[in-house]
């Protein structure tokens, strides 16, 4: 089960200089953890960009390394020069049947994500947005989105999200943090929030970060660190 991975493309509309164009975004899975590696986003996936991306993955031992099988569909994208170099690194690709997406569920599952989540509800203003909203939408489905399939947790815990409101209703004062991040549209939240309040001020968060922070109810909005604040 750690050894198998999987790889797709993900197709976003994008407003340019020169009209509507449609960007392909390359990943990769890891199954066993749910991982997302985004590897690059183009408007022109050709051999040589499908290559370049996965040589620069190549240099992570901890995703392809000998061993390892990475699951894909029969797009000619995936081409015999991305397979010889993924045999060098001792990778086998294994293609799934043509026109059967549910081989390749857990690529398919990250698909829907990100675009019911996040891409379809925002217009994308250049190749800068798109490669800002991929970035903080991974970052949110590793540190905040909760994960069924492996029970119901997140990959990890962010500890210093950018933007934090917090619940005032917790009675003990310590309040469930509200964590908020691409304008709203995407939101997690931390039982450990308001604890922020007691740390060293070597441990917090760096100059320029953006976050508010309710502390017990009846205190009202508490501006936490405002020399942090721009």
């Amino acid at each position: 089960w750690p050894a198998l991975l999987a790889a797709d493309f993900f197709t976003t509309e994008v407003w340019t200089h020169c009209g509507l164009l449609t960007y392909y975004t390359a990943f990769v899975i890891e199954l066993h953890s749910r991982r997302v590696h985004v590897i690059g986003s183009t408007p022109h996936p050709d051999n040589a960009f499908v290559v370049q991306a996965f040589r620069g993955l190549a240099g992570d031992r901890d995703v392809l390394r000998a061993g390892r099988f990475l699951i894909c569909d029969r797009d000619p994208k995936w081409s015999s020069a991305m397979e010889e170099l993924l045999r060098a690194v001792g990778v086998r690709v294994v293609r799934t049947p043509a026109s059967a997406p549910n081989c390749n569920a857990h690529a398919e599952r990250f698909i829907r994500s990100i675009k019911t989540e996040c891409l379809d509800r925002v217009v994308t203003l250049g190749e800068r947005h798109l490669r800002q909203l991929v970035r903080d939408f991974v970052e949110h489905y590793h540190a905040e989105r909760n994960h069924q399939g492996i029970g119901n947790s997140p990959l990890n815990r962010r500890h210093l999200p950018l933007t934090i409101l917090s619940n005032p209703y917790d009675s003990g004062g310590g309040g469930v943090g509200l964590i908020r991040s691409l304008s709203g549209q995407l939101s997690g939240q931390n039982r450990t929030i308001s604890e922020l309040a007691n740390l060293p001020v070597a441990q917090r968060p760096a100059r320029g970060a953006r976050w508010l922070l309710f502390t017990g109810a009846g205190t009202g909005l508490r501006r936490m660190f405002p020399s942090y604040l721009d």
